[in-house]
């Protein structure tokens, strides 16, 4: 179980906090890793893309001229896919691209991502976290005394409404509450921020996962 130390608002440490294993103290596992974030990218695709094909456009019933003796090529419909503005063929219609791997799965490539950033000095975690007047400049100043720079993921247990109001005009600083991580929003900051309470429901959460794999 790893164990890390915890720091105040003015990045000076106040204690020790252990980690749970099954999420910081997996191997690094590129494959699910991978899996994980081309399947939340799929679920963000909108599949809107549509085209007509001959079924879907009005009209081309009627033949535009007799079969023989005109000197043109014969031609049964408007719609044909060989005529301009006609019909396409095999073309894209409304989907859905999600899809979602394994609970499991899941499971071990947000560990795995968790412990890749925690082996490589991305992950810090603090006593608390909070924005007392909701100002942007005081999560700013705040996060430059952390060292942890501009690209961060805060995870907070019950956020605060100041500190989402403060943190929403960052455009590289995200926060979530823990039951709403997933692998690639834990890849894409350089840096992830943590508070003990959040370590807690994380724990918490790993607890429920085992005791229901259990049964």
């Amino acid at each position: 179980m790893p164990t890390v130390p915890v720091v105040n608002r003015s990045n000076e440490k106040v204690g020790e906090c252990d980690l749970p294993a099954p999420l910081f103290g997996r191997p690094y596992r590129k494959d699910l890793i991978h899996a994980a974030v081309v399947a939340h990218l799929a679920r963000l695709r909108q599949g809107t893309a549509s085209t007509l094909n001959r079924a879907a456009i009005e009209g081309g019933k009627k033949k535009p001229w007799k079969q023989k003796h005109t000197g043109r090529a014969r031609a049964g419909s408007t719609v044909s896919p060989l005529w301009p503005g006609g019909a396409i063929v095999f073309g894209p219609t409304p989907r859905d691209y999600g899809w979602r791997l394994p609970k499991k799965m899941n499971r071990a490539a947000l560990g795995s991502a968790l412990s890749h950033q925690l082996k490589s000095g991305n992950l810090l975690v603090v006593d608390q976290a909070g924005s007392e007047k909701g100002k942007t400049k005081d999560v700013v100043k705040w996060l430059s005394g952390l060292g942890v720079g501009e690209n961060v993921l805060l995870v907070d247990a019950t956020p605060d409404p100041l500190l989402r109001r403060a943190v929403r005009n960052l455009p590289k600083v995200r926060l979530v509450a823990p039951q709403n991580l997933d692998v690639y929003t834990v890849m894409l900051h350089r840096k992830i921020v943590v508070t003990a309470q959040a370590v807690e429901a994380l724990r918490k959460r790993c607890d429920e996962a085992a005791t229901a794999a259990a049964q």
